[in-house]
């Protein structure tokens, strides 16, 4: 059955124009895949198009991978031959139809097809059952208890933390150095982000913050960082009774937030004061990775190098891109203080920023034994270092075994000679391919669980944030974010989903399904009120791309520039006034606002609806 408030009807209508101009570009007759869409639908529901679908568009990453169709792959599908009935008209294009053999020259057009149409609504953000949410939060706990007994036994492995230490002062000595350097020098500059917090302070409410917690207090003293002067924060005490007791050290905030269908994103929320020292941190790591000499490895300021390495990877064969499941609950937190231990007061600021406990629904509250999970400003960074120093030590195992147990082989050496192919951007991991069995090895050897299906390093198909690529060529398809739009949603729900189908539209667009935009394009004048015009891909309108350009409604008389009339999205910043130490404190004494609204004091947080506005635009 479809989730709550779903337009069930709307989306199948969408998956089945997709495929049949599927058939229309490439001359395949879709009756058949079109009986089996509707019938599975009548049976399965919703899951079917979000679950099922893009699973079996997993199974054909991993028979491009292994370049042959194995007898596991698209299970739940009749065959005929070693391919599914299901969409054949195109797998028989990259496959042989009696061995499953991958052809001498498949059509990555077909390939491209079918991940378009199997993967559609994969990365909707549907609300996932009680059941499957409270599963979700089992697992959070399981993997707990897994990261305690495997550490155990990893920090055993003396062989193992030797290395560990070793490449982490080969890569990153220079960029912990200059890190701990900052904060003894007290140029962290800590900041307020407009997200939710565990304590439920929200936008200018953040810095008036009561005393924070004594292990934070000691490597962040509240009254040098939650105020400009020392004497600020003593006249606040004497004169508006502030409390210069310690705060309770509150647990995060364990929460499920849509995903997809089959399982929602666990994410914890930090405490105030916990996150405003966190991003700190962060913005000093921004800092020092830019000058590090291997900074390269970890520097997430743009996701491009990993999607070209993968493009390159999937040229070659030289490269492959491994992806990691649970990736930062998994991260252990006395891996992270082994990697700190030569910084001391790097590992002082680190540890005191970071949450011991979680409060869990159905659980209650637990102690952590990971370092932080999806949350923590700290979270992206420091597992990005960790998954490089335990990805070149499996590097360095390889060559070692490459090159025969008697061999001396040099750290150092390694270091210079694969620190280019060697890449974290999250849990997105760049690996030189014939060390990737090896690099698996070592991460699974220190907990962390390497998810298989989506990890590539034979064949040509290679994928990395969010980018796939057969051969060089760009196989990445259209993906719905939302539900369609439909008078029946809450007005800011609607909203969200025309922008999103206005956004899918484009992308269809530039796949070639214009027919399939044209039905998108009468629901959206529909809902955008007949102001939908053509529009350039910069222009900030809600407008459709076209391939005759872009529609000039008239000139602005100043910059000569073509405008048109249409819907812009604006979001209200919720009121919430600040006065005394902390206005001084955000305005003087932080970089939080990078461009200061005027009413910055007046008006804070993030924005809670969306809304759209009719006005003049530049076209293009």
């Amino acid at each position: 059955m479809p989730s709550k408030g779903v337009n069930l009807k709307s989306l199948i209508d969408l998956h089945i124009s997709v495929l049949e101009e599927s058939g229309t570009l490439f001359g395949v007759s879709t009756s058949r895949d079109v009986k089996t869409i509707t019938t599975r639908i009548e049976h399965e529901g919703l899951s079917f198009l979000t679950i099922t679908l893009p699973k079996f568009g997993k199974d054909l990453q991993r028979a491009l991978a292994d370049q042959k169709v194995a007898s596991n792959h698209f299970s739940g599908f009749p065959r005929d031959g070693a391919l599914p009935r299901f969409m054949q008209g195109w797998t028989k294009r990259v496959f042989d139809a009696e061995s499953g053999v991958i052809l001498d020259n498949p059509d990555v057009g077909a390939i491209r097809v079918i991940f378009q149409v199997t993967g559609l609504l994969k990365k909707v953000e549907f609300e996932c059952t009680e059941k499957r949410t409270q599963a979700a939060f089992d697992k959070y706990v399981e993997i707990e208890a897994q990261i305690r007994s495997l550490e155990m036994e990893a920090l055993e492995d003396r062989e193992f933390l030797m290395d560990f230490r070793v490449f982490t002062h080969l890569l990153f000595g220079d960029l912990l150095h200059s890190w701990q350097t900052l904060f003894v020098n007290g140029e962290i500059t800590p900041k307020h982000g407009p997200g939710a917090t565990a304590d439920r302070l929200r936008g200018n409410a953040k810095w008036d913050q009561p005393a924070w917690p004594d292990r934070l207090e000691e490597a962040f003293p509240f009254g040098r960082y939650a105020y400009t002067s020392w004497r600020h924060y003593l006249n606040d005490l004497d004169d508006n009774g502030r409390s210069a007791s310690p705060g309770t050290e509150m647990p995060v905030r364990v929460i499920a937030v849509p995903k997809t269908l089959e399982t929602p994103r666990i994410i914890a929320i930090e405490p105030t004061a916990m996150q405003y020292a966190q991003q700190g941190l962060m913005a000093a790591f921004e800092k020092c990775v830019r000058t590090s000499k291997y900074g390269s490895m970890v520097d997430y300021k743009s996701q491009l190098p990993n999607q070209e390495m993968a493009r390159e990877g999937s040229i070659t064969g030289f490269l492959a891109t491994l992806d990691l499941s649970e990736a930062s609950d998994r991260v252990s937190n006395q891996l992270v203080r082994i990697m700190l231990h030569d910084y001391p007061d790097l590992l002082l600021a680190v540890d005191a920023t970071r949450s011991r406990s979680a409060d869990v629904r159905g659980h209650g509250v637990i102690r952590l034994a990971k370092f932080a999970s999806m949350g923590s400003a700290l979270c992206f960074p420091i597992e990005s270092m960790i998954f490089a120093i335990i990805s070149m030590i499996g590097v360095y195992r390889g060559v070692k075994s490459s090159k025969g147990q008697f061999d001396t082989v040099s750290r150092v050496n390694v270091v210079k000679r694969w620190h280019a192919e060697v890449r974290t951007y999250g849990d997105d991991i760049i690996v030189p391919s014939k060390y990737a069995p090896f690099v698996v090895s070592s991460l699974e050897a220190f907990g962390l669980k390497v998810n298989t299906a989506k990890s590539f390093w034979t064949g040509m198909f290679r994928e990395s944030c969010g980018k796939e690529y057969y051969n060089g060529i760009d196989v990445t398809h259209a993906k719905a974010r939302t539900d369609l739009p439909s008078y029946e949603q809450p007005s800011s729900v609607r909203i969200a989903s025309i922008v999103s189908t206005v956004s899918l539209r484009n992308h269809l667009f530039g796949y070639g399904y214009y027919e399939t935009c044209e039905k998108l394009d009468s629901l959206l004048m529909v809902h955008l009120k007949g102001h939908y015009p053509r529009v350039g891909s910069d222009s900030p309108a809600l407008g459709r791309h076209s391939i005759y350009g872009f529609d000039t409604q008239k000139m602005d008389d100043s910059l000569q520039i073509p405008l048109v009339k249409a819907y812009v999205v604006k979001s209200e910043i919720p009121k919430s006034k600040l006065e005394n130490y902390g206005a001084l404190m955000k305005t003087i004494g932080s970089d939080s606002e990078m461009n200061p609204d005027p009413r910055h004091l007046d008006r804070a947080g993030r924005p809670s609806v969306l809304r759209m506005q009719l006005k003049w635009v530049r076209a293009y």
